[in-house]
């Protein structure tokens, strides 16, 4: 569900940043979570990818077979804290590469995993541009009313970063890579500093 432009703009993030470790928030059918593990293979990465939904029902089985990808069931909105325990973020290799798409409070799914980054980590906020067809908070691939998200997304991530000063920069690289925020991730490339 990613436009050829996101494609484009994340294959040169994995290729440049080589992530050992991906999480991503959002699995829906596993097609990102699979995509990015063969475009890590095709740059000879070694890698991992977890991926975290509220459902599995819709994951696809091509996705389900690889040893790269774990999913994993979950509310992240409330299960955090044991789906991703403090153990295995400790032990997690970085870099790590962290996609939020899955339409929850920011505190509540990166919140969560902020304090376990390491400089040169990235994390990517999926959908902040104003005219994204996101309707935020609540909104789901399986909803049938898309709504623009206006700038509910991209002040939730204003607010995370000013509660974390100094933790992380804008990498206009990414954001501006087919023009200044030419992507529906509108100042959402961001990496720990």
């Amino acid at each position: 569900m990613k436009s050829a432009v996101d494609l484009v703009t994340l294959q040169d993030l994995l290729g440049r940043e080589k992530p050992a470790t991906i999480i991503e928030f959002g699995s829906y059918a596993g097609g990102c979570a699979l995509w990015y593990a063969d475009t890590l293979k095709c740059f000879g990465v070694k890698s991992h990818v977890y991926s975290l939904d509220i459902t599995p029902e819709y994951l696809h089985e091509t996705a389900k077979k690889r040893d790269e990808i774990t999913f994993i069931t979950a509310d992240v909105s409330k299960d955090m804290e044991k789906v991703l325990p403090e153990k295995m973020l400790k032990e997690l290799p970085h870099p790590w590469f962290i996609s939020e798409d899955c339409h929850v409070r920011l505190e509540k799914s990166l919140g969560h995993l902020e304090p376990f980054m390491k400089p040169g980590d990235y994390m990517l906020v999926e959908d902040t541009h104003p005219l994204s067809n996101a309707n935020y908070p609540g909104q789901g691939s399986t909803s049938s009313d898309f709504d623009e998200a206006g700038l509910g997304k991209h002040d939730d991530l204003r607010n995370f970063l000013k509660a974390r000063p100094g933790k992380f920069l804008v990498d206009c690289h990414y954001t501006d890579f087919f023009g200044y925020n030419g992507s529906p991730m509108m100042n959402s490339y961001l990496k720990r500093v």
